[in-house]
């Protein structure tokens, strides 16, 4: 018997594993910073941040988000975490998501981050 997995699922599944990885990072990486003056990489790693992936409550749900993220002419890109600065001026704030704003805050501030969404 073969076992189907939803394309949504294994989605989050996976995500789920490259978001864990960058939240146990960020400590390390935020008290190098304050320590040191700076960080080394500790590897990185790419992500989805468009908003609305997470929110999807079905199947049909998730793959409409899907082709509407796919139809915008950003697309799937991914975000490099070792390359955050590249969100600010290629994103709009209402296209990524929480944890995306999350780690821009984290990594440029409150300061920048709110001016970003003033644009």
């Amino acid at each position: 018997m073969a076992i189907s997995i939803h394309s949504g699922v294994l989605w989050a599944y996976i995500e789920s594993i490259r978001r864990t990885y960058l939240i146990g990072v960020l400590p390390v990486t935020i008290y190098s910073t304050l320590k040191t003056g700076w960080s080394g990489c500790l590897g990185g790693i790419t992500f989805r941040g468009d908003e609305g992936l997470w929110d999807a409550s079905s199947a049909h749900a998730w793959k409409r988000v899907m082709k509407g993220v796919n139809e915008k002419a950003i697309g799937f890109i991914p975000i490099f975490s070792h390359r955050m600065g590249d969100v600010l001026p290629n994103r709009k704030p209402a296209d990524v998501d929480d944890f995306t704003c999350t780690l821009l805050a984290a990594s440029f501030g409150r300061e920048r981050l709110e001016g970003w969404r003033a644009l």
